[in-house]
């Protein structure tokens, strides 16, 4: 793989791979924050649209993509405080280059890690996006069980890799709504992500997840759908119950866990101008 993919330019020094992808002159930061097993280039949909607005910065997760793998120590702590670190290092390096608070918009693990680095340093985030967000406590979330999630995720990441073409070709007959220029880096991904990382299923910022929604401080739009998410609806009403006044929450009809993809043109028309109304885009 090229060290940056057409279209990227290393964005700053951080512990991992930052990529930007161009946007207006002066434009306000977005930093976008994959989930599990995805990288920066799987955003390519998003990008597109986004960069016409916002100065669009992606990463690899450690882990995942052209990141740095996790050492055992590291695996043994956790990877989830670890990311959230990552996290707010990026932050700060990019609202100090840009003068200003940052958006973040993550999906899933990396709802995960936005919702950490908005609770470690608010200062940082203008703007958060939390995509069906993985975040821990919810029943049957992905935090319950964690040794089974991850020996599941290790076996299809496995079968992903012994059969690549075939497994793309299900998931475009799978995902016959998404984009099609997110299915290429989605299978580039999981051949690239960390099976270290995968086994023991630690790879949430471990905060639970009506703790983080009451005590986050900075204006927050939570998107998730109806089809095979983390936020199903009695989470949501939960959710909705225990939230700050800064926490706003909205269900497209529908939508599956990468709501962004499966109701790409919905998830815009909603998310785009709430960005644009709090980055102080005119």
């Amino acid at each position: 793989m090229p060290s940056h993919p057409p279209g990227m330019t290393p964005a700053v020094a951080a512990p991992v791979v930052l990529d930007a992808w161009g946007g207006p002159d002066h434009g306000p930061v977005l930093l976008l924050l994959h989930g599990f097993s995805d990288s920066g280039p799987c955003w390519a949909d998003a990008i597109e649209r986004w960069r016409q607005t916002f100065s669009v910065v992606t990463w690899d997760a450690r882990g995942h993509g052209r990141s740095p793998r996790f050492t055992a120590d590291q695996l043994a702590v956790g990877p989830g405080a670890l990311m959230v670190a990552d996290a707010v290092t990026a932050a700060e390096q990019l609202a100090a280059r840009s003068g200003a608070a940052i958006g973040v918009v993550g999906h899933s693990m990396g709802g995960s890690t936005a919702a950490g680095l908005a609770l470690a340093r608010p200062d940082l985030v203008a703007a958060l996006v939390l995509e069906d967000p993985a975040l821990p406590g919810l029943p049957g979330g992905p935090g319950e069980n964690q040794a089974e999630w991850g020996a599941e995720q290790v076996r299809g990441l496995q079968q992903i890799a012994a059969e690549p073409v075939a497994s793309l070709e299900a998931a475009r007959l799978r995902h016959p709504l998404w984009p099609s220029s997110e299915f290429d880096p989605w299978l580039q991904a999981k051949l690239d992500s960390d099976l270290g990382m995968t086994a023991n299923g630690r790879i949430l910022n471990e905060d639970n997840a009506f703790e983080v929604a009451r005590l986050l401080a900075v204006p927050t739009l939570v998107v998730t759908g109806t089809d095979g998410v983390i936020w199903h609806a009695d989470a949501v009403a939960a959710l909705r119950s225990a939230a700050g006044p800064q926490v706003r929450v909205k269900v497209l009809e529908g939508a599956d866990h990468c709501v962004r993809r499966t109701r790409t043109e919905e998830f815009h028309a909603l998310v785009d101008p709430w960005l644009r109304e709090r980055l102080g885009v005119r």
